[in-house]
């Protein structure tokens, strides 16, 4: 099954906790993360790793995307293989914003909402860590959310 990963899915398969087993199967079969949750899951990584935000920086100023994988690979943060990241789109910003309303009840981020927008986009369901989703439903915004714990 293809998936979108949200943040909380792709760190547990780094940082290896309980659920990584799922995100590594789906990853096998080609799971997507959004730029925008691949940034929330960075932003974690240098919380606890402030030395990467050099490294990643220089990382994106470099001008071929092979560079950029090469160099986040060399600090320690290795996409798996079969991961693609996907473009937060101008039409992906329009409908992260237009359903703000309707998620505001849940308490959905940005982030959050921007995973969403990705699987309505490629159509796929959306593997997370985050339980207050579970407590939306396994439909979320007319996505399949699946809890990985």
């Amino acid at each position: 099954m293809s998936a979108v990963l949200d943040a909380s899915a792709l760190l547990a398969l780094w940082l290896d906790e309980p659920g990584a087993d799922l995100v590594e199967t789906a990853v096998a079969d080609g799971a997507a993360i959004s730029t925008v949750n691949l940034a929330e899951v960075l932003s974690v990584l240098i919380r606890a790793r402030p030395d990467l935000a050099g490294e990643l920086a220089e990382a994106a100023s470099a001008r071929d995307d092979p560079r950029r994988l090469e160099v986040m690979g060399a600090v320690g943060i290795a996409l798996p293989g079969a991961l693609t990241v996907e473009p937060f789109t101008l039409a992906d910003a329009l409908r992260t914003a237009a359903i703000f309303p309707a998620s505001r009840a849940h308490g959905l981020s940005l982030e959050d909402r921007a995973c969403l927008m990705l699987g309505v986009r490629l159509g796929w369901p959306v593997l997370t860590a985050d339980h207050a989703w579970g407590r939306m439903g396994t439909m979320v915004l007319g996505v399949e959310v699946h809890l990985i714990r």
